[in-house]
């Protein structure tokens, strides 16, 4: 048997055949002739492990390959978690696979369920706030209106008081100013009749005025 047959027979077999390029493989014609029928096949997965210019790894081998020249050996690396996507998806049997995409599926319709109940409820949490916030400006401007309603209602029972005080103050004023009329039209002096000594007493039917004379009353205090 014939290397030939032999890699044929064997790549066959296998689920997959990773292909690690370099300077000394890309020069290979045994590494490049098995790279053809692995890929004519769809098994090959390519691995750089050197940078190469495009002459030097021809676009047949290429086939998206994982670039490990610079990993350092890190599992969260892309290039890394790249070959793991490649051969895990050329190992998996294929009803393990349709599984894994049914609850991929799954996992992402979940996914995109629970990011649209996590809006949700940003949005009621964002409206709740909203409404507390105009609560409490209600609330300080009520509890502003009534402090002026107390204050108008303080300065309407001052501005009462002010009047009723002025017009005490009104009435008063206007006692004071009658009292002195009061006080003049009692100093007023009064005339009373008054018989002269040397005049005889006429009876009172026969009274003349021109026998009597009217005094004030101050006068007669005197004579």
């Amino acid at each position: 048997m014939d290397w030939d047959t032999w890699i044929r027979q064997h790549l066959t077999k296998s689920k997959c055949a990773m292909a690690f390029w370099s300077a000394t493989s890309v020069s290979s014609d045994n590494v490049r002739h098995e790279a053809v029928v692995a890929k004519q096949q769809g098994k090959l997965i390519s691995v750089l492990l050197e940078t190469l210019t495009a002459e030097q790894f021809p676009s047949l081998y290429a086939q998206q390959a994982a670039n490990l020249s610079g990993w350092n050996g890190d599992h969260s690396h892309e290039e890394w978690r790249k070959l793991r996507r490649e051969f895990e998806a050329k190992l998996t049997p294929l009803w393990i696979r349709r599984q894994l995409d049914e609850l991929e599926a799954e996992l992402v319709g979940e996914r995109t369920r629970r990011e649209g109940a996590e809006r949700r409820d940003r949005t009621m949490q964002a409206q709740i706030a909203k409404e507390v916030e105009l609560q409490q400006a209600l609330k300080r401007e009520r509890n502003e209106a009534l402090d002026e309603v107390a204050a108008i209602k303080s300065t309407v029972e001052k501005m009462t008081q002010a009047r009723a005080d002025a017009t005490a103050k009104q009435a008063e004023a206007q006692q004071a100013l009658k009292m002195p009329k009061q006080n003049a039209r009692l100093r007023k002096p009064m005339l009373i009749p008054l018989r002269c000594p040397n005049q005889p007493e006429q009876p009172r039917g026969n009274a003349t005025a021109s026998s009597t004379k009217l005094l004030p009353l101050k006068q007669r205090s005197k004579s």
